[in-house]
C-alpha cells in the first residue's frame, strides 16, 4: 500500500459569529465556487440561536488564506410553514450552469417519530449572491429505493450529464428512543439538474454496520480520468474517509490514506468532518469542520496535486 500524502493544516478560517444571527452558533458544511485564479466564493452553513440552519457566503482569498465579504444575512432563507425546508437550509453545493449559478442544498423539516425529514432543493442566481429558489418543493426527494430520506450531495458536470453522489438514509434506530441514523452514499444522473435517474447500487457502504453507522457529505474530484471521493464516516465520532473509482459508480475505500487526522488540542481535536475538496494552481485544498460538526468552526488544509497523484497512482 502507498504511504499517504499528508494534508497541511492551514488553520481555522471561520468561527461562529454571534453578531450574525444566521452564523451565531455554527460554521458548518461548506463548498466553493471559483471566481478567478486567486479567489473563491464560499457557501457556508450557519446555525442561529434557535438551531436553524441557513446558508450564507464569503470570499476566500486562496493566497492569503483568509475570508472576506462575509454576508450579514443568509442568501437562502427558510421555507414557509409546512414546506420541506421550513426548519433548515444546509449542506450547499454550488456549480455553474451556463450563465447562472445553481446552488443545491439540503432542506430540513422536523419529524414526529424521527427527528427530521430531508430533501434536496435548488436555488438559482445570476451573480452567485442573490438567489431565488427554483421550486417550493424538493428537486430530488424520497422514492421507492430511498424512501427514508436524502442527505448531502456533490455534483460534477461532464459529458453533457450531471453526475451526483448523495447520502441517503438506510434505516433509523430500533425505536423512538433510538435516533441513530444509518446512511450511505449512492449515485444518480441528470440531463437538466431537476429530473434524476438513480443507480440502485451503493457507492460507499458500511465496512462494519455495528460500529459504523453514518457515511455522508461526499466530495468528488476527477483527476487524470479517475474519480476521488472524500466523505465523513462515523463510529464513535466523525472522521474523513477517502475512496477511488475508475467509473464513478464502483468505489474502493482507502480510509487509511486520507492523510489528515485530529489535532492533539484545539478546534479539530475531537473530530473532523464535512470535507469539500477543490483543486487550483497545482494544489488541492480541503475545507472541513472540526469539533461539534461546525460548533468550533470551518478550517482549511492543502496538499500538492503532484504528491496526491503520485500517492494514488497504484490504487
Amino acid at each position: 500500500m502507498s504511504d499517504p500524502a499528508r494534508w497541511t493544516k492551514l488553520g481555522c478560517l471561520l468561527e461562529p459569529d454571534p453578531t450574525r444571527e444566521w452564523l451565531a452558533t455554527w460554521a458548518g458544511a461548506s463548498c466553493v465556487l471559483p471566481l478567478d485564479d486567486r479567489r473563491c466564493r464560499v457557501y457556508i452553513t450557519g446555525k442561529d440561536t434557535h438551531g436553524r440552519a441557513r446558508i450564507g457566503t464569503a470570499v476566500l482569498d486562496i493566497a492569503d488564506r483568509r475570508l472576506t465579504e462575509l454576508s450579514a444575512a443568509p442568501i437562502i432563507d427558510l421555507g414557509e410553514r409546512g414546506s420541506f425546508d421550513e426548519n433548515g437550509t444546509s449542506y450547499p453545493f454550488a456549480m455553474r450552469m451556463g450563465t447562472q449559478v445553481h446552488l443545491y442544498y439540503l432542506g430540513w423539516i422536523r419529524g414526529v417519530h424521527v427527528p427530521w425529514y430531508n430533501g434536496l432543493g435548488l436555488a438559482v442566481s445570476n451573480d452567485g449572491v442573490a438567489f431565488t429558489k427554483a421550486s417550493k418543493a424538493p428537486v430530488f426527494d424520497r422514492d421507492e429505493d430511498d424512501y427514508l430520506g436524502i442527505g448531502s450531495m456533490c455534483i460534477l458536470n461532464e459529458e453533457d450529464r450531471l453526475k451526483m453522489w448523495y447520502s441517503r438514509f438506510e434505516r433509523w434506530g430500533r425505536d423512538e428512543t433510538d435516533h441513530k441514523h444509518y446512511y450511505n452514499i449512492k449515485y444518480a444522473e441528470s440531463a437538466d439538474g431537476r429530473s434524476w435517474a438513480r443507480d440502485k447500487a451503493i457507492c460507499i457502504d458500511f465496512i462494519d454496520p455495528v460500529t459504523e453507522y453514518a457515511i455522508a457529505k461526499p466530495s468528488v474530484l476527477k483527476l487524470g480520468g479517475r474519480y476521488f471521493m472524500w466523505y465523513s464516516h462515523r463510529g464513535p465520532s466523525y472522521a474523513i474517509g477517502f475512496a477511488v473509482s475508475d467509473d464513478g459508480r464502483r468505489w474502493r475505500r482507502h480510509d487509511a490514506l486520507v492523510g489528515i487526522e485530529c489535532s492533539t488540542t484545539g478546534w479539530d481535536s475531537e473530530m473532523q468532518c464535512y470535507a469539500h475538496v477543490f483543486e487550483t494552481g497545482g494544489t488541492l485544498f480541503m475545507l472541513y469542520n472540526g469539533n461539534g460538526y461546525g460548533a468550533t468552526g470551518l478550517g482549511l488544509a492543502s496538499m500538492s496535486t503532484d504528491a496526491f497523484v503520485a500517492m494514488t497512482a497504484t490504487l
